[in-house]
């Protein structure tokens, strides 16, 4: 809650007219600029000393995000996107992917322990196929390292299931402005606002899958 308190305070202190949204205490305010806020993406990896876990704020108006930062203080990688372009450490990137499967790495949180419970052998089943097609297939941790992963060029491909929008809405628009691809489904279908769906899929330029 303390990363929370400080981000919220220092966002109020600038931009009165906000609402912030997020993992920990939920929805306050109802101001025009939405702020979807995940103060650790990757809490289990923090809890236990592992290094990949991030700070996600990103701000959205009318539905549409328009601005995304997420900060990995162990790698010191600042990831952050705005409407013309994505960068890390203010330098532009772009996520470039090789074009078939076979070459091509995935990383994702599936399956979790609660994807499991809710697909039991469906979920086995499926992540045999992902093994059995891709390359490399990496569960790390964190959603939003995940998509700057892929925004970077440095992995192919990421999916979640059953997410929040403060996981993804800042990585979803550093995809998107490096030249990724980012796809929200609810139900199987396709549906827009991406970030606000349960469950996505990213893959960078020039991947055919």
């Amino acid at each position: 809650m303390l990363f929370r308190s400080r981000i919220t305070s220092v966002i109020l202190a600038n931009v009165p007219d906000s609402t912030i949204i997020g993992e920990e205490g939920g929805k306050k305010g109802t101001g025009a600029v939405h702020w979807y806020i995940d103060p650790i993406d990757g809490t289990a990896n923090f809890a236990r000393g592992i290094a990949h876990w991030c700070v996600s704020i990103a701000a959205a108006i009318d539905g549409q995000v328009i601005a995304g930062v997420v900060y990995d203080p162990v790698a010191r990688h600042l990831f952050s996107a705005d409407l013309w372009n994505a960068y890390l450490n203010g330098q532009p990137i772009t996520a470039r992917a090789y074009a078939e499967e076979q070459q091509a790495t995935l990383v994702s949180s599936f399956p979790s322990a609660r994807i499991l419970n809710a697909l039991g052998t469906k979920a086995l089943a499926a992540q045999a196929d992902f093994l059995n097609t891709f390359m490399g297939v990496r569960n790390l941790g964190s959603a939003a390292l995940n998509l700057c992963n892929v925004a970077a060029g440095w992995v192919d491909g990421t999916f979640g299931l059953d997410s929040n929008p403060w996981d993804v809405a800042a990585g979803m628009l550093i995809v998107q402005q490096a030249r990724g691809n980012f796809v929200g489904y609810r139900d199987g279908e396709l549906k827009e606002p991406a970030f606000l769906q349960p469950d996505y899929f990213a893959i960078g330029k020039g991947a055919h899958y």
